[in-house]
């Protein structure tokens, strides 16, 4: 049966189990999930059940999230989604019969280039996580694709998607906030050998089979390697160099390849 893990802030509520054919939700006692604050509508949103599915709309004015993007029509859930309403933070678990119905948008085709996280948290060993498919949550709760232990992180922190043009990472609205190559991140484009700060634990895209030591500017395109072999020949000299760019645009790494640390 599916159901709804409802939190707020890292605080788990309760898990509301999705028995009826249409749920509403917001602070009306007559609300099926009743959600109290002024930043919860009378009535916010709306789950009904089409066929295995569950498909979620908004009912007022209100904004409501679905994996820190807001909806303007209705959205099929999928297991795992985090639906943001005020302040509170919906896990929607789906069924076994759910999650056997295929799910193409959420998985990467077989031909894809893999990558991996790869991921250094105080007072743990190493490890990677394989990327293999288009959305991971990463965060302290059990039901993130990355589970950290670091008492920093959010129960639910940020999420890493895949698009047709790249990586991008969200936060979500998490205490602590989030870096990518130093810059405080909402939502950011992000590159290979870009590293993530999340609370005391670092994350870093790689390529997989990618050496580690490896230059974080490797994967990219003709251009920015030719600009990391200038960068190599400008480390042998003496002189200053100055490096303007936008943030994302792997000015850090330039630095890094200019003078190592």
């Amino acid at each position: 049966m599916a159901c709804l893990r409802v939190y707020i802030d890292d605080l788990l509520l309760g898990v509301f189990t999705l028995f009826d054919r249409e749920i509403a939700i917001g602070r009306d006692r007559d609300c099926a999930l009743v959600l109290l604050g002024m930043d919860v509508a009378r009535r916010h949103a709306v789950i009904h059940k089409a066929g295995h599915r569950h498909v979620l709309a908004s009912a007022s004015s209100k904004e409501v999230r679905v994996q820190a993007n807001v909806i303007a029509s209705p959205v099929i859930l999928g297991h795992g989604d985090l639906v943001q309403i005020g302040p509170y933070t919906l896990v929607y678990e789906s069924s076994p019969s759910e999650r056997s119905v295929s799910q193409p948008s959420r998985d990467m085709a077989e031909n894809d280039p893999e990558f991996v996280l790869s991921i250094a948290e105080a007072g743990h060993k190493k490890k990677t996580f394989p990327i293999r498919r288009a959305s991971v949550r990463i965060g302290r709760g059990s039901d993130n694709d990355i589970v950290l232990r670091d008492p920093s992180v959010s129960t639910h922190h940020a999420v890493l998607e895949r698009q047709s043009e790249g990586f991008s990472l969200r936060d979500l609205k998490s205490t602590n906030g989030t870096k990518v190559d130093g810059a405080r991140c909402d939502t950011m484009a992000l590159a290979v050998g870009a590293k993530i700060e999340i609370g005391k634990t670092t994350l870093q895209l790689r390529q997989q089979g990618e050496a580690t030591g490896q230059s974080p500017l490797a994967g990219q395109n003709a251009l920015v390697r030719e600009m990391s072999v200038a960068a190599q020949a400008a480390g042998e000299g003496a002189g200053l160099v100055r490096i303007e760019a936008e943030v994302g645009c792997e000015a850090r790494s330039l630095a890094e390849e200019i003078h190592p640390e």
